[in-house]
C-alpha cells in the first residue's frame, strides 16, 4: 500500500510546491478501480457484472432509501474473481457477492 511519505515524495518529483503536497498526501485515502475483464454474463447466477439485475440471496430484500424508495443496482463482484484480493483489500472475505447500490439523485441536487 501507498505510504503518505512516498505520494509527497512523487508530488514534489511532478514540482508540486512541498506545502501543497503536504496536503495532497495528508488527505490520502486508498482507492480501488475494477476493471472488467470481458463481457458479463448474466445466464450463470453469481457472476460478477455491471448493472443488469443483481443475484440477491432468497430472503434478502431489494435495499430501499431511507424514504423507501428502492436503490439502483450498479454492480455485484464476486470476491473469487478479484486476484490477490488479500494484499489488495484485506478485509474483504475470500468467497462471497459485494453489491453495489446507489440513491436515485438527480443533476438539480448536485447544484
Amino acid at each position: 500500500m501507498t505510504t503518505t511519505n512516498q505520494i509527497k515524495i512523487a508530488l514534489e518529483a511532478a514540482s508540486i510546491p512541498s506545502e501543497l503536497a503536504s496536503k495532497i498526501a495528508d488527505n490520502y485515502k486508498p482507492c480501488y478501480q475494477l476493471l472488467p475483464l470481458g463481457d458479463e454474463n448474466y445466464s450463470e447466477v453469481g457472476n460478477s457484472r455491471a448493472g443488469g439485475l443483481p443475484d440477491l440471496p432468497i430472503g434478502v430484500d431489494w435495499p430501499l432509501d431511507s424514504n423507501g424508495t428502492g436503490l439502483y443496482f450498479v454492480a455485484q463482484v464476486n470476491l473469487a474473481d478479484l486476484p490477490d484480493q488479500h494484499q489488495v483489500i484485506p478485509f474483504l472475505p475470500k468467497r462471497g457477492l459485494l453489491y453495489f447500490f446507489i440513491n436515485q439523485w438527480s443533476w438539480q441536487d448536485t447544484r
